[in-house]
Order: C-alpha cells, then sequence, then structure tokens
C-alpha cells in the first residue's frame, strides 16, 4: 500500500473554477484550493482570515456611491454621492456642519439614480464630477468641512457645425472688433445652443455669448472681421458647443500629459477632446499648434461608446466594442491617432489601475482582463486574469483597489459582484501571484471604495444599507467596538436590533446576545468589546493526486490517516470537524482569556474516498492564518 505525504502551502491561485478541479496536470491545481470563504491570500503562499467590518454610519439615502479623495496622505476622505447629497467622511467619522449650514452633506445636483452613471477624476483639491444630463461640475475642497460645487467655467468649449443648412444665408456682423456686438442671419438659423458656440467668416472669429433671436445673436470677436459686409453663408461656419443640453455632456473624464480629457457625449459618444497644455479649461484649437486643445474620433467599423480614459504609459481608451490607445507622446494635435488593441469591450465598472496595468471588466460581466503593454509583441494585450476562477466573477458593479496596509504587503483588488458577494483578487505579477477568494456577509455588499489603506463598504441588510470598513484587528461584522467600556451594557447598537450578536470581552467569546433598543447586555462587565455578527471561514482543499510509476492516482481509493496543520497564531480552528488543540491545562489557565496558539497540529482521519478533500473551518470570531496542510495519504 503505497503512502506518500504532500504538502499544500501555497495558494498562489487561490480558488479554482470548478472546472479545473480534475486538471491535476495543471500546475495551478497544486497551488490552488476548491473553496476559499472570507479568506484572503497571502503573497507569501498562504491564507488568513479576513477582518471583521466596523460599522461607519448609516446611509439613509440607500445605494449611494462611494468616491475616494485624496488631498495628501494625511488628508483623505470618502465621498459618499447619495440622492442629491454628498456626505463627506474623514478617517471614518461623518462631517457635519458642511459649510456651516447646519446640514452633514454638500448639495448636489444628481439623484440617486444618477450617480450610479457618473465619472470623476481629481487633481489635488478638486474634483471634477460628469453626467451625460449635466454640465461637468466642480467639487472643491478648503478645509474638512468647506466643500463647494459649481458648474465648470470654459474659457473656450469645444464647438462643432451640426447643422450647416444655411448656404443661402448671409450674416452680418455690426462692427469689425470688440465684444458685446451683434451677429444677424437673413433667416432664422439661430438657436439657445449657439451660446458658447463659434462664428468664423470673412477672416474673422466670434464667439456667441447671448441668444437674442432666431436671426440676431450676441458675439465677443475674437478675430477682427475684414469689414461689417454681409458674410455668405457659403463661407461661413457657425458652430455651437458641443456639450449642451441638446447634444448631452461628457460622461467620461481624466487627466493626462498636462491636458484634461473628456470624452461620450450622448451626440459623439466615441470622441475624446483634450484641452490645450496646462490649461485645462481651455479647448481652443487654433490652428493645431502642438500645445492646443485635440478633438479625435475613434474610425471604427461600428459606434464604441467610449467608457473609461485610463492615464498609464499611453492614454488608454476602453470603448464598449474594444480597447484601443494613443501612442503618441506627448500627443499632439498632428499626432492623436487612436490604435485597436483588442476587442473584448470594457463593462461600465471603473477600472483599477495595479502594477502597471489596468484591470477591467469585459463588456459580458464573466470575465477580469488585464490591459497591459507586451514588449514581446510591441501592442497591448488583454489577457484573462479570472480564468482560474472565473465562477468568482458575476456581473460585477464596482471594484477598487488596495495597494498594501499598515498590517500586510500584499495587493488586493476588491470587486462587487451583483449577487451581493465580493471577489478578491490578490496579484503580484513579478512572484507570479495571482489568487482568488470569495467574501460573504450578513447581507449584501453594493459598493467599495479604498481611500489610502482604508478599504470602505457598502452593505445592504433588511433593506438597510450600511457604511462599514474593513479593521484587521476584528472578527465581526457590522461591528462597534468598544474600549474602557466598564460596563456589562454595549450601546450603540440601533444598526444591529433584532439581530444575535457575537459578543467578544477582553480577547473572551462570551454567550451571544439579540440587540435591542440599540444595547445588549453581557454576560459579564468587560473593559475592551467587540460586538458584531458573525461569519465562517472555509479552506478546501482539491482532490489529491499522486504520480507514480505506474500513473496518477486521482481516481483511485485513498485515505487520510494524518493531516497535519501549520497555524499561525490562531484559534478555534477546525479539519474535517475536528476542533484541532490551541490550549494546554495548567497553572494560572483558569480566568484569562485564550492566546493565539501557532504550530503543527497532526490530525487522524478515517475512511476512504476516491475524490477526498479536507476542510478547514472556524465557527467562532477568532483569528486564523493558515500557512500550510500536509496530507499523509495511502492508496
Amino acid at each position: 500500500m503505497p503512502r506518500v505525504r504532500l504538502t499544500r502551502n501555497s495558494f498562489n491561485s487561490g480558488e479554482l473554477d470548478p472546472l479545473l478541479s480534475a486538471r491535476f496536470d495543471v500546475r495551478a491545481h497544486n497551488q490552488g484550493a476548491a473553496a476559499l470563504r472570507n479568506v484572503v491570500c497571502l503573497p507569501q503562499g498562504g491564507v488568513k482570515r479576513r477582518g471583521g467590518l466596523t460599522y461607519v454610519g448609516t446611509i439613509s439615502d440607500g445605494d449611494a456611491k462611494l468616491v475616494p479623495f485624496s488631498f495628501n496622505i494625511t488628508q483623505t476622505y470618502l465621498l459618499v454621492f447619495g440622492n442629491q447629497k454628498m456626505y463627506v467622511y474623514k478617517d471614518g467619522v461623518l462631517q457635519t456642519n458642511i459649510n456651516g449650514s447646519g446640514n452633514d452633506y454638500l448639495v448636489v445636483p444628481w439623484t440617486l439614480a444618477e450617480v450610479a452613471n457618473i465619472g470623476w477624476t481629481q487633481s489635488a483639491d478638486t474634483l471634477i464630477v460628469c453626467h451625460h444630463d449635466y454640465a461637468p461640475r466642480k467639487i472643491t475642497r478648503t478645509g474638512h468641512t468647506t466643500w463647494s460645487i459649481a458648474a465648470v467655467t470654459f474659457s473656450i468649449q469645444p464647438s462643432e457645425d451640426f447643422n450647416a443648412d444655411y448656404d443661402s444665408n448671409t450674416f452680418t456682423p455690426s462692427h469689425t472688433s470688440g465684444s458685446g456686438r451683434t451677429l444677424t442671419c437673413s433667416a432664422s438659423k439661430f438657436t439657445a445652443e449657439h451660446v458658447g458656440g463659434r462664428f468664423e467668416g470673412n477672416d474673422g472669429i466670434a464667439e456667441i455669448t447671448a441668444f437674442g433671436s432666431g436671426t440676431s445673436v450676441t458675439i465677443d470677436i475674437l478675430k477682427d472681421f475684414k469689414n461689417t459686409n454681409a458674410i455668405n453663408g457659403k463661407r461661413a461656419w457657425l458652430a455651437e458647443p458641443v456639450w449642451s443640453s441638446e447634444w448631452g455632456y461628457p460622461r467620461v473624464v481624466t487627466f493626462h500629459e498636462g491636458r484634461l480629457w473628456f470624452a461620450n457625449t450622448t451626440k459623439q459618444p466615441q470622441t475624446l477632446w483634450g484641452s490645450v497644455t496646462n490649461d485645462f479649461f481651455n479647448f481652443d484649437f487654433g490652428t493645431g499648434l502642438d500645445d492646443e486643445a485635440i478633438a479625435v474620433t475613434l474610425d471604427t467599423d461600428q459606434v464604441n461608446e467610449i467608457r473609461h480614459l485610463i492615464s498609464l504609459r499611453h492614454l488608454q481608451v476602453l470603448t464598449s466594442g474594444g480597447e484601443f490607445y494613443m501612442p503618441a507622446s506627448p500627443i499632439k494635435p498632428s499626432e492623436a491617432g487612436v490604435k485597436r488593441q483588442t476587442r473584448y469591450g470594457a463593462a461600465d465598472v471603473q477600472p483599477a489601475v495595479l502594477d502597471g496595468s489596468c484591470l477591467f471588466i469585459q463588456r459580458t460581466g464573466q470575465v477580469v482582463r488585464e490591459f497591459v503593454y507586451s514588449f514581446v509583441e510591441d501592442a497591448y494585450t488583454s489577457n484573462s486574469a479570472s480564468l482560474l476562477a472565473s465562477h468568482l466573477v458575476s456581473s460585477p458593479v464596482d471594484m477598487a483597489v488596495q495597494r498594501g496596509s499598515i498590517s500586510q504587503d500584499a495587493n488586493y483588488v476588491f470587486m462587487v459582484n451583483g449577487d451581493g458577494n465580493v471577489s478578491v483578487y490578490n496579484t503580484l505579477r513579478e512572484q507570479e501571484i495571482a489568487a482568488w477568494s470569495n467574501w460573504e456577509t450578513n447581507g449584501n455588499f453594493k459598493r467599495v471604495a479604498v481611500v489610502e489603506d482604508i478599504v470602505y463598504f457598502l452593505v445592504e441588510r433588511s433593506g438597510t444599507y450600511l457604511l462599514c470598513k474593513i479593521d484587521e484587528l476584528t472578527y465581526t461584522d457590522q461591528n462597534v467596538v468598544y474600549s474602557a467600556l466598564g460596563s456589562d451594557t454595549a450601546t450603540g447598537l440601533a444598526h444591529l436590533n433584532g439581530s444575535v450578536v457575537r459578543v467578544i470581552a477582553d480577547g473572551s467569546i462570551l454567550g451571544n446576545e439579540t440587540v435591542s433598543g440599540g444595547q445588549i447586555t453581557m454576560d459579564r462587565s468587560a473593559t475592551d468589546a467587540e460586538v458584531g455578527l458573525n461569519f465562517d471561514t472555509l479552506i478546501r482543499t482539491l482532490p489529491v493526486n499522486v504520480d507514480y510509476q505506474d500513473g496518477p492516482t486521482f481516481m483511485q481509493l485513498k485515505r487520510f490517516p494524518s493531516v497535519f496543520v501549520d497555524v499561525y497564531e490562531s484559534l478555534g480552528v477546525f479539519v474535517d470537524g475536528f476542533r484541532i488543540a490551541d490550549r494546554n491545562f495548567g497553572a494560572g489557565i483558569l480566568g484569562q482569556a485564550p492566546q493565539p496558539w501557532s504550530g503543527v497540529e497532526r490530525v487522524r482521519l478515517l475512511g476512504w474516498d476516491r475524490l477526498k478533500t479536507i476542510e478547514i473551518t472556524q465557527t467562532d470570531p477568532q483569528p486564523l492564518t493558515l500557512r500550510a496542510v500536509t496530507l499523509e495519504a495511502e492508496t
């Protein structure tokens, strides 16, 4: 009876797709697991119980939008866009009395349904927000509780002649130069939409500043006309702003190479515009000099709505039908070409930038792709980042990236799925680490945002929307943490009314309690306490295969007489339902909180099976870090 000892001490592939469970010929099979629930994969190869979700506040508006805002590493904020309201959180605390108004929010124009479709970008203390139905807004911070919002004032907007049907008409300027002049037309051709647009003819250029009637508008002459003679419509150019209530406003925005870029209006969904260099609100195309404004329309076989502009090595343009980039650097009007690279199409979910690449959700909502430059192919590729765990990607609605934190050095991408779960992707490309795990909670995850190293989630439970943040030092969800409590009564739990909660007091787990009137009475008085909702962890190995000289043993009957579990600072760990010992009797043990335990524990199992797996679980809110699982198998 052959016996072999196998060590699964690496989860660099994380939880594998069930379709790969029998692919023992794939290297990832020996680096992955069948299930990883409510844990994170560590870049060193082990897994760790995820941090708890600490309650921050209740969002009465419902499914709000979470937007990070970082002025510098010490002045960071979470902006919560609700129903025509913007709430400001600093270090997890709601900022009140905004602008001395008595309100705990800034009034904004977008409704709750509309904030789901906003685009934004930030520069220093200014956030620019875009939406198809509204002129771009500028939100400015001048203090923790001092925020203002105003429509962006453009010195010159891009304009275009949408209705060139005045060849038989004439235009006459009242003067050859000056401001507040009049331009008349021989027929009713002017509309209110022309305000902000341009008129060119007779060597002159004028900006239309006010609408008078269909035959008369007010102009500021930017370049003198030769004379005040009537100008034949065939030799004139009458343009209106491309961004207006009639043609729609940009929905996509970013900064790149000293220009402010907008894209995707209702009228022109596959056009992007770049400002004058270092003059962000000036879109004067001029004569096409290198530093003047740029307008580019994608030349494709179908209409590809621009959904994202990403500023990395190049300006990347992700659309509904393919991925493009602008190869010129710096980008000039004379070299502003756009090249298609791949044809997958991007979903309407904000991409994540990590390790010099752009992670985006494919249009189908079932694949995460990495848009990255390949020096071998001298082009951008869109490789699947979720191939090994495609079952964990289910129509994501939000995504954010954490580039390490105070407590760990890993990079994590958090994807909120349409089913209310979160898929967590641990990636480190230079070490070929690409590990996935799945998170669940009591309720549904709705939104995610990362502010520096703090991860915020919006969680919906029983129709109530709760703002929470990950706290690596807690072990329950929607929890409240108390220090120096000095009582057996814990208050401030109104968001958990009617719920059965777990109680951790001075490091010990007490009996469950039901929250009533926003409070509970614990079994005893405590100094430090944590009260929240429990969540279970699950680590399930893949079926074991051993390659002998006479072939693989994947489908042979086998048993595991011994399983060796290597844990680090852990408590309450079960292996196939058997709890491993983590405390020894001795003097002074009674009346003391259990201390996390590190070491290797041997568990003996019975029974034969062909596709036997090992399950490592926890049912109590306690620490868990699994470094390795060694299986002693007999076939």
